[in-house]
């Protein structure tokens, strides 16, 4: 290289590296996965926009659903009025090309989700278990998840009870692991149940949701049971879309964790609150009503 060459050289600015795509120091390059290496690395390049991605679809339903069912009643709303928004987005994430297009995307951000996990663990980009009071220096790490206490009032961050007890799991992950049944049995109640009853769902409305919290055919455990998981299904699922939200955007900062919290748990507040008004409805014996007892046996 000549001193012309060297003279042509420019500063340029320094890219951050995420932890968790740093290689197990433990790893052995000698290993018999080795020789897989660049197909896992280009495996895991191609996967992780994928997920990314495919989570638009979910989350566009997600807002309109959360929206109609827990915001609005939850803000005080009336509860005829709740009705009819709440049929506005029913009748758009209903129709069938839009159902389509909610599930596909739904099952590409969970199996690429998956499949990255597996590749990761494969090549050894995962951690080996460590003890819950090593220290994290990077507001990145994915151990930290939203953060404790100390991380909120910027006083260092420690990894999560989560990733501590199952390494290579973060709470980002494991919320869309616990996310998974929960939301099977939210759609086997509000949607498959109708269909094997009358092979419709058309006359699901915010009033069923009483009969569901109300009216299962096991009693005041059936009812709290699905009183706690409606309640844990949103928790859940905020929890997920507001730490991928701040992930993706790189939000890592105290500040964006506490108002990642405060969405958490103010919509969480409010969903519990039109719980609560839904629960002191009057369960109906006309023909809607006993269609809805037919629903929840």
């Amino acid at each position: 290289m000549t001193v012309q060459d060297l003279s042509q050289l420019v500063a340029v600015a320094p890219e951050p590296l995420n932890a968790n795509d740093l290689p197990d120091p433990t790893f052995n390059a000698h290993s018999p996965h080795s020789h897989n290496d660049p197909w896992l690395r280009k495996i895991i390049r191609v996967l992780v926009p994928i997920q990314k991605y495919s989570s638009m679809g979910f989350a566009s339903f997600l807002g309109l659903h959360v929206t109609s069912v827990a915001i609005i009643p939850g803000l005080g709303a009336p509860l005829p009025e709740s009705q009819q928004i709440f049929e506005m987005g029913r009748a758009l994430y209903q129709w069938a090309p839009v159902e389509k297009f909610i599930f596909i995307s739904l099952g590409i951000h969970v199996v690429s989700g998956i499949s990255l996990r597996i590749a990761r663990t494969v090549l050894g980009t995962r951690r080996k278990k460590r003890n819950s009071f090593e220290p994290i220096k990077s507001p990145e790490d994915d151990d930290i998840g939203l953060g404790g206490i100390t991380s909120l009032l910027g006083l260092g961050y420690r990894r999560s009870w989560i990733s501590t007890q199952f390494p290579g799991l973060s709470p980002l992950s494991f919320s869309g692991y616990v996310l998974m049944p929960l939301l099977a049995y939210h759609y086997y109640k509000f949607r498959l149940r109708p269909l094997q009853v009358d092979g419709d769902s058309s006359l699901v409305n915010l009033h069923y949701v009483a009969y569901v919290l109300k009216g299962s055919v096991w009693g005041h455990i059936g009812n709290w049971v699905n009183t706690l998981s409606l309640a844990g299904l949103v928790w859940v699922t905020m929890y997920h879309w507001v730490s991928g939200v701040m992930r993706y955007q790189r939000w890592f900062s105290a500040r964006s964790r506490w108002w990642g919290y405060v969405v958490i748990n103010s919509v969480t507040a409010l969903a519990m609150v039109s719980i609560t008004r839904l629960r002191m409805l009057k369960l109906d014996t006309d023909y809607v009503g006993r269609h809805f007892m037919a629903y929840v046996q």
